[in-house]
């Protein structure tokens, strides 16, 4: 008796896993008609956004090509898998492995990913310095 229902819990624990997932190519399908409908959005959120956080990279070995998503990008309140505008963006990405840094991108699949389309410091404007005579007063 016993036999027949361990049997059977097995089955059904290997037959769910394949009943919600789908394949990759399906998933690249899905993925990319998300991103032309934010595309076509005018809705602001969407727009490029300047982050602040983490960069930690997957390790690719040389000579093969990038894969789709290449790590994760981590704010103070949210992390994000990072995917890339251009290759040439995997070099700037590289140095800053690790560390804390300033990237600009896209939110896309409902905040999932982040297309980064450059990465640097902040664009904003320095407070001027304070202008003091060095006579003293």
């Amino acid at each position: 008796m016993r036999c027949p229902t361990a049997l059977i819990a097995a089955v059904l624990a290997l037959s769910l896993p394949l009943l919600g997932a789908e394949s990759p190519k399906e998933m690249d399908e899905r993925e990319a008609k998300e991103a032309a409908v934010e595309d076509a959005s005018s809705d602001r959120a969407l727009m490029e956004q300047e982050l602040v956080g983490t960069i930690k990279l997957n390790p690719v070995k040389d000579g093969e090509p990038l894969p789709k998503v290449l790590g994760t990008f981590t704010t103070a309140t949210k992390s994000f898998q990072i995917k890339l505008l251009s290759d040439q963006l995997y070099g700037d990405l590289k140095k800053q492995d690790n560390k804390t840094t300033t990237v600009f991108g896209k939110l896309r699949n409902a905040g999932k990913y982040l297309v980064i389309t450059r990465v640097g410091p902040s664009q904003a404007a320095e407070p001027p310095r304070e202008k003091r005579s060095r006579r003293g007063m």
